[in-house]
């Protein structure tokens, strides 16, 4: 909102559908047709206006009793913005005692309710002003005509040209008190500016779905609704009482206030429950978009925004495009930024932008300034879920097709390879719910690229490192797996690796005999993809002898894990991780035959070389603590393997923001030292963690459950 005069204030965002004649109309903008009435507002008349004295002018406040009066109200049902009318009511009165005309702006997207806030702000406060002026302000023509009839309405006398009726309702304001002016549906602030007075006790409020008013306004955005306050506003227009059903709807909505309108006025019409068109809405969202007309708006969500991104369509196509992208992820914390890292991945025009930085930061500011995306830290963005479905649901099956294809070797290329390291998690972290939601698209395309298996394989490596969920990393691998083998015809690396990672899974929910087949499988067809020495070869002999030891076949698990030692040591020289690894699960083996005293000395070479390799906290570095800890265990030293677990313990809790299988390990094997010491009572405690901690990880029928 703006004051102008004396206060200044801006609401901007989006206004309500209108007619797309405006584009040919602002391409003039409203300084021409200033320029051409011989008007500037803001400054002085110009040209013949100058020598014009307008006549009947209006005598002095004191001597004009009656009001004049024609902003509407808001709708019955406008809620939750009490705090938001109290502080731009304050800010207006302080900026009367300013010596300049001071600005402050309010702004958001489409559908955020800056028309019915402003309607609420001069209802609230009718009393403080003696005229108040609604100016429809879509073109310059509605914004000339309105300000035309507030002429007449002052005493201009109704044959006068548009230029003196303007000029006289200029020289009306500067002499009146307590006087507000609503410019609603503002796009263009160089546009507009001509039409603000200069002068005058008053405030002007402007309603945009552009952010860019700096220099007559400091912009400060307009927020979604208050959950309480959008469940309140679904209740009480719907009917429906159901405090649970409001709440959940409206955070399916996004607390967006023309689709919580919408919602409730379809539902009521309906007579449907709030449940009962959530179950709907889930099914059918974009249908429901386009339906059930709001009475506090002139279209729906699908409406404002089809025309939106059809305006755009013609200034910008780059900037549709990039939306479309990001229409494809979670709404919060886009990557925009690395998206337009990598031009030659994107479509055109978008891929000709990307890779000029000027038109780059053209294309999102031209998203920004429309309020269709939202910027965030970190070369991020957010984008509303509606948005994302409005965006989406005009698209040609083939354009679909094609854009999901795209954007599914983007976040191939950005989602780490080696999703195990800890040095990748935040990225990984960041990126997987906008992996997650790519995939869905793509399972409803039947979209099978070797991108997208390569994108579910990291996925799944990530999922299962970071312990977010045995059953949901067994899914991503397995899908993985069957898309590979679709794609590719006998051996290939690729369903080599997907049959491995399955079979890891498979060895961690206790399904030794499932895992051991797919790892004789994935060595098998190694030998045949590989000569001689080979890093997969000696992995896939490590996974195979885990899971023979897991089943009790100690000397077969024993000769393969030697086998692939000695793999490991002839390929690399000195420390490397696959060594560390082997001799780990060596020692592990050597110790479950009673061979205590040699598997300590294996595992403490392997702890020396992982800290030699990673210096700090690393998970193989806390696994190997642990493991050498149950081998001082197995000699009767309960205290060292105490030390050695609470190291581990600690370790894992500073990688591991949440809860992890690895942190019940460690909360396992202490408990184990405690009970050998006989702290039974303690023992217990940590063991009742454990247990919790893993029934909230994996099935509950899992082994270590």
């Amino acid at each position: 909102m703006i004051a102008v005069g004396t206060p200044t204030g801006i609401i901007a965002g989006w206004a309500s559908p209108h007619d797309r004649g405006w584009w040919l109309l602002a391409a003039g903008g409203c300084a021409g047709l200033g320029t051409l009435l011989g008007l500037s507002w803001r400054g002085q008349p110009t040209g013949a206006a100058a020598a014009t004295t307008a006549p009947d002018r209006p005598s002095p406040e004191g001597a004009q009793p009656g009001r004049v009066w024609n902003v509407p109200a808001p709708v019955r049902s406008f809620t939750g913005r009490g705090t938001q009318l109290a502080a731009l009511r304050e800010q207006l009165e302080a900026g009367q005692r300013a010596a300049l005309v001071p600005a402050a702006a309010l702004y958001g997207m489409g559908g955020i309710g800056k028309t019915q806030l402003a309607r609420a702000y001069a209802h609230r406060y009718r009393d403080e002003y003696r005229l108040g002026w609604w100016i429809p302000a879509e073109t310059p023509l509605t914004t000339t005509t309105a300000l035309a009839e507030l002429a007449v309405r002052l005493g201009a006398a109704a044959g006068l040209s548009q230029s003196q009726q303007l000029t006289y309702a200029r020289e009306a304001l500067a002499e009146r008190y307590r006087w507000l002016l609503v410019f609603d549906n503002a796009t263009d602030p160089a546009a507009l500016e001509p039409f603000l007075p200069a002068v005058g006790n008053g405030h002007v409020l402007i309603t945009s779905r552009t952010s860019a008013w700096h220099g007559l306004a400091e912009p400060t955005p307009v927020d979604l609704l208050p959950l309480n306050a959008a469940a309140e506003l679904l209740r009480e227009r719907s009917g429906d009482p159901d405090q649970q059903a409001a709440e959940t709807l409206a955070e399916e909505l996004g607390r967006l206030p023309l689709a919580l309108e919408q919602a409730a006025a379809y539902a009521s019409r309906q007579q449907l429950s709030l449940t009962g068109y959530l179950q709907v809405f889930r099914a059918r969202r974009a249908e429901l978009l386009a339906r059930g007309q709001p009475l506090a708006y002139q279209g729906t969500v699908d409406a404002a925004y089809t025309l939106a991104l059809d305006q755009l369509r013609q200034t910008e196509p780059a900037a549709v495009q990039l939306l479309q992208l990001c229409a494809l992820l979670a709404p919060d914390g886009i990557p925009v930024g690395r998206l337009l890292d990598k031009p030659d991945l994107l479509p055109g025009p978008l891929a000709d932008a990307a890779g000029d930085p000027m038109r780059r930061r053209e294309v999102l500011g031209t998203l920004y300034q429309a309020a269709l995306l939202t910027p965030d830290v970190d070369d991020t963005a957010r984008l509303h879920r509606l948005v994302q479905t409005v965006a989406l649901h005009r698209l040609p099956d083939q354009d679909r097709n094609e854009l999901v294809s795209q954007a599914v070797e983007l976040l191939a290329e950005f989602f780490p390879g080696q999703a195990w390291e800890p040095v990748t998690w935040p990225v990984c972290g960041r990126l997987l719910p906008h992996a997650d939601g790519l995939v869905d698209h793509a399972r409803q395309q039947r979209l099978a690229t070797p991108a997208l298996a390569e994108l579910m394989h990291r996925m799944g490596v990530y999922v299962w490192t970071r312990g977010l969920g045995l059953t949901r990393a067994r899914e991503l691998d397995e899908q993985a797996l069957a898309m590979r083998q679709r794609l590719y015809e006998g051996d290939h690396p690729d369903i080599a690796r997907s049959l491995n990672n399955v079979g890891v899974v498979l060895t961690d929910l206790g399904d030794f005999g499932g895992a051991r087949e797919l790892f004789e499988q994935t060595l098998a067809m190694r030998k045949r993809l590989h000569e001689g020495d080979h890093w997969e070869i000696g992995l896939s002999l490590h996974n195979l002898a885990e899971s023979l030891r897991e089943l009790g076949e100690h000397a077969r698990a024993r000769e393969l894990y030697e086998q692939a030692l000695a793999m490991f040591q002839r390929m690399h020289e000195g420390d490397h991780p696959d060594i560390a690894n082997t001799l780990t699960n060596l020692a592990d083996d050597l110790r479950a035959q009673g061979e205590h005293a040699r598997a300590r000395e294996l595992h403490e070479q392997a702890l020396a070389m992982y800290r030699r390799l990673y210096g700090s906290d690393h998970p193989e570095t806390a696994m190997t603590l642990g493991s050498l800890a149950e081998d001082l265990r197995g000699l009767g030293d309960y205290a060292g393997a105490r030390e050695l677990d609470e190291h581990a313990l600690a370790m894992r809790r500073r990688l591991y923001t949440s809860d992890h299988p690895d942190i019940a390990r460690s909360l396992t094997y202490l408990a184990e030292d405690l009970r050998g010491q006989g702290d039974h009572l303690r023992a217990r405690e940590l063991h009742e963690q454990a247990l919790a901690m893993r029934q909230q990880l994996a099935d509950r029928d899992a082994p270590t459950v």
